[in-house]
């Protein structure tokens, strides 16, 4: 037996039988289609934004001009995965610099920390074997009791909500 699939318009979604014919792998479809798909992980930046932070951090490029970019790689990153079908998008996190350092910057109660500092003599004598740029990686250290001043990333969102008609979202390490 075919499995039996909903037209893009109906609603809501209904159950369809599984083409193995057994009624505890059925399964729901939904507009967005049987498994809405999204992007797990941040997007590659392109390279125009990778030289235009290098710029930026030697005072060649002014901070209104860095966002600009950064808006830029977010509007590319939207599109990107819209044209490839992606049901629900991020924005790539592009303005982010890692996914731990990105709750460090918003929460007071975090210091980003040089993982150099953190290794005893066997860790750093492995990172030197495996010559590892060690010296550029930091982690979130808690240094008070957690609190929040702003918003982890309603910004975020707002601004790929207003370049989009799909649904957004933002990761969020817990």
């Amino acid at each position: 037996m075919s499995p039996v699939f909903c037209e893009g318009n109906e609603s809501p979604p209904r159950p369809v039988k599984s083409f193995l014919s057994k009624p505890a792998l059925s399964a729901t479809v939904s507009k967005q289609g049987l498994f809405p798909t999204s992007v797990v992980g941040s997007l590659p930046r392109p390279r125009w934004l990778i030289d235009a932070i290098e710029r930026h951090e030697r005072g060649e490029l002014s901070e209104d001009e860095l966002t600009r970019r950064y808006d830029d790689a977010v509007k590319l990153a939207i599109r990107e995965q819209e044209l490839t079908g992606v049901d629900e998008l991020s924005d790539g996190e592009q303005r982010r610099f890692s996914f731990l350092a990105f709750v460090a910057e918003r929460l007071p109660s975090f210091r980003l920390i040089p993982v150099k500092e953190l290794m005893n003599r066997d860790a750093e004598k492995f990172v030197r074997e495996m010559n590892l740029p060690i010296e550029i990686i930091s982690n979130p250290v808690i240094v008070e009791k957690i609190r929040r001043s702003r918003p982890l990333a309603v910004d975020e969102v707002k601004f790929a909500l207003k370049h989009t008609s799909k649904k957004v979202k933002a990761p969020i390490i817990g």
